[in-house]
């Protein structure tokens, strides 16, 4: 009944792992915390005061260490001491752990075949894990599991209620505007808060250079952008979209060894806060004619 409670009590992924994590800590007498996959990592979410010491790295690789096995086997691990278990050896930390929390159980959580974490227990040393104990760490993982779909779904009902809101009012604007500086403000706004990133830009081709020039920014895309700015043809992210006439991913548009214009663009763009940039080519009757972009800081790389 405690674990249904705290599954119903909201949609807060993070905030439901955490009271699954308290309810399974007070069930086993003991410490618990999730980590999610993310990528090839294994993401720690929720833990347990106690389990924060056992739990010390943030990321792990995905098949580092028990938990990095359970997520990639999809299968149960079961040890009285970490710190002697012949799979940790290589593992400083483990060897550092105190004796309250040397026995884990680790469990996977899942949604049907797809392994989306784990759920680590953890007690003192040369405490044994019976088959009864994984049987319900792993009932308390499906509920973890059940909670994250909910979530993941409303999510995307809301993502796809603010698109339908969106598209609803870029179109009154376009009917009730005869200013095409307004408009393209207005979808520049629009898309940034649709996709939540911290900046957007809507260029027109200029036909008889090739080059791009800039309609609208919103957000913070640094002093260097602004309306008026232009690109050199093929130049950027928008600029490769525009002459393949296809969308264009960039986890680092400036050091990006797959764009064939990255050395012209460190030149020839100016750099904003962001490097993590989406741009789409705006078409008419199968010409490109302009292009839409939206820009994130770059993710850190991450620890092995």
């Amino acid at each position: 009944m405690a674990v249904t409670q705290r599954i119903t009590r909201g949609l807060d992924v993070h905030a439901v792992l955490h009271g699954i994590a308290e309810a399974a800590a007070e069930l086993f007498h003991g410490e618990a915390g999730f980590r999610l996959v993310q990528g090839e990592y294994l993401v720690r979410v929720a833990v347990t005061s106690g389990a924060a010491e056992a739990m010390s790295t943030e990321r792990r690789r995905v098949g580092d260490g028990i938990s990095g096995r359970v997520a990639a086997t999809g299968e149960p691990i079961v040890t009285r001491d970490s710190a002697a278990d012949p799979r940790l050896l290589h593992e400083r930390q483990v060897s550092r752990r105190s004796d309250r929390t040397r026995a884990q159980m680790s469990v996977p959580v899942r949604i049907g075949s797809r392994v989306l974490g784990t759920l680590s227990i953890y007690r003192e040393l040369g405490h044994q894990f019976d088959a009864d104990a994984i049987a319900l760490a792993g009932n308390l993982a499906d509920q973890a599991g059940i909670a994250i779909e909910n979530s993941r779904l409303f999510a995307e009902a809301e993502r796809r209620r603010k698109a339908a809101e969106s598209f609803a009012e870029v179109g009154r604007i376009i009917s009730q505007s005869l200013d095409p500086g307004e408009v393209a403000e207005r979808i520049v706004e629009s898309v940034r808060q649709l996709f939540d990133t911290p900046a957007a830009s809507l260029y027109r081709l200029d036909a008889a250079t090739g080059d791009l020039v800039t309609l609208a920014v919103s957000g913070a895309p640094g002093p260097g952008w602004h309306v008026g700015v232009r690109l050199p043809a093929g130049t950027g992210a928008s600029g490769v979209a525009v002459r393949d006439r296809r969308p264009v991913i960039s986890d680092d548009m400036f050091n990006d060894p797959g764009s064939r214009s990255r050395r012209r663009s460190e030149t020839a763009c100016p750099r904003g806060p962001f490097q993590a940039v989406l741009a789409v080519p705006i078409m008419f009757r199968d010409h490109a004619i302009g292009a839409l972009s939206i820009g994130r800081p770059q993710e850190p790389d991450l620890p092995g």
